[in-house]
């Protein structure tokens, strides 16, 4: 099933695959129950609402800058902060949402969510 594909997808690569065709994008967005934000101009309401079954958001893009073992600087994206909350409300059926950024992590040989 193409939902099982697109769960695994960054969002702006869901919202791609859906126009791809619009039957399509109507039955597969019903199904598509995990979206991957990567990106604060991609928390556009209205172009939630095709994901009505969505129960889990991981919104990875609320932090910004270069983490480090020794310390590093991390800075709050003012765009995430002030969108999430609105793009949140578009999903009536979540369960369970991640609020945060993805590193690299050389310890771990990939990328780890904070």
């Amino acid at each position: 099933c193409l939902a099982a594909v697109l769960n695994f997808l960054e969002y702006s690569d869901v919202r791609q695959c859906m126009l791809a065709g619009k039957t399509m994008a109507v039955d597969a967005a019903s199904q598509v129950e995990t979206l991957n934000i990567m990106n604060a101009a991609e928390l556009v309401g209205p172009a939630a609402r095709r994901f009505a079954n969505a129960s889990e958001l991981n919104i990875l893009c609320l932090l910004t800058g270069h983490p480090r073992p020794n310390g590093g600087t991390l800075d709050l994206s003012a765009a995430t902060a002030t969108r999430a909350v609105p793009f949140l409300l578009m999903f009536h059926k979540l369960k369970r949402v991640y609020l945060g950024a993805l590193w690299w992590s050389r310890q771990r040989s990939g990328w780890t969510r904070i």
